[in-house]
């Protein structure tokens, strides 16, 4: 081989070498901006979850509350009225506490046993 075609191999090389590094680079930063934009889903995946569940506790509470003024011989319109909810929305938390809500409460403020109210 002559000194001439050496030297244009060497720089061939050295061009597909710069090359194939900035095709490595580019990569890298894509892979980089896959990896991040997954951990973000991911995050927020675990966020969303935690509200669920934060959700579903403050739900238990408000049914938990609908119960007890039921247990207290309140009905569903007076319920309705004094929560500032409609009608269904009172049904639906009833409907949706623990049975055991119910018999948690022993007496009404007076002494007497509670009475459920199903209006």
């Amino acid at each position: 081989m002559s000194k001439g075609r050496t030297s244009s191999l060497m720089q061939a090389r050295e061009r597909a070498r710069a090359s194939r590094l900035k095709v490595h680079a580019e990569r890298e930063r894509r892979d980089h901006l896959i990896e991040e934009a997954a951990a973000s889903y991911f995050a927020a995946e675990s966020d969303r979850d935690e509200l669920r569940e934060k959700i579903a506790a403050v739900e238990r509470s408000m049914a938990s509350s609908v119960l007890a003024l039921r247990a207290l011989g309140e009905a569903t319109s007076t319920i309705s009225q004094l929560l500032g909810i409609d009608a269904r929305e009172v049904r639906r938390l009833g409907s949706t506490a623990p049975e055991t809500d119910v018999s948690k409460a022993e007496s009404t403020p007076d002494g007497m046993q509670p009475k459920v109210s199903e209006a």
